[in-house]
């Protein structure tokens, strides 16, 4: 299983990621920094590609991601860039970001996380900490799934039946990981499920909506992992990638896409 293949990509070799990313027709342009290009492939079901270039247009990085509708309350805080790739990069944010705060904390809130954004230099002229909405997708890296708290327990699981940590800071002692990631250990309530299509990759996978601590969060996996939507009210949890992207309106000045 890969990022790829939790969006319907069948990716699972360096070359078969760059016969797809041949495929991303030039009309996905989505925008132009100063650092380089992206290319936007919507392929359906919420699944997309994401093509970086850099100047003289050579080949970045690619990287699938899922479009969630949910929209996330967050406070921007840091930007996270990627030490492997110029174009990619990473913001570490609070959720539901507390408001007049005695203190003035600015991490003050549900929790802080780090997500990807896969297009991450287009944010470079942003000011931050800044309050914005965020579009946020959770691709299960590994997963389980109960039918209720009861079997769950039965599992020899404590943790809560909807609770996050983010994973990606912070170990399990509470030590700060090096590097960070974009990663949480998430559980949570099935409100909604069902098997999604990416039509270009021509494999389904397996979305579901879920409410998991202080937020809903789409979910999404590859069907080896979980082969039929879970029923609403059963228990979905595991180690998820986030990625996340800006849901304010914010039209591009070259493209005008938002």
């Amino acid at each position: 299983m890969s990022h790829f293949s939790a969006v319907g990509f069948p990716i699972r070799s360096t070359a078969e990621m760059l016969a797809i990313a041949r495929r991303v027709p030039k009309s996905a342009l989505y925008a132009q920094t100063d650092a380089g290009s992206y290319y936007r492939w919507e392929t359906g079901g919420g699944s997309e590609l994401w093509l970086a270039t850099g100047l003289d247009q050579s080949l970045k990085s690619v990287v699938p991601h899922f479009s969630s509708v949910v929209r996330t309350k967050v406070r921007l805080l840091e930007r996270v860039p990627s030490a492997d790739h110029e174009m990619d990069g990473a913001l570490r944010i609070v959720v539901s970001p507390a408001r007049g705060s005695a203190t003035g904390d600015i991490e003050a809130g549900a929790f802080t996380l780090l997500v990807d954004m896969p297009d991450f230099r287009r944010l470079d002229g942003l000011a931050l900490p800044v309050e914005v909405d965020l579009s946020i997708g959770a691709v299960a890296e590994k997963l389980q799934h109960f039918a209720s708290e009861a079997e769950m327990r039965a599992a020899g699981l404590d943790a809560g039946t909807e609770s996050l940590i983010a994973s990606g800071l912070h170990a399990a002692d509470g030590t700060k990981r090096a590097p960070r990631r974009a990663e949480a250990v998430l559980y949570g309530t099935v409100l909604a499920s069902g098997m999604r299509l990416n039509a270009a990759g021509g494999r389904p996978f397996t979305w579901a909506r879920v409410r998991t601590h202080a937020v809903e969060l789409e979910v999404v996996a590859d069907t080896d992992l979980l082969p039929k939507a879970p029923v609403a009210g059963s228990i979905l949890g595991g180690t998820f990638w986030i990625t996340a992207r800006l849901a304010t309106a914010w039209p591009d000045p070259i493209t005008g896409r938002t």
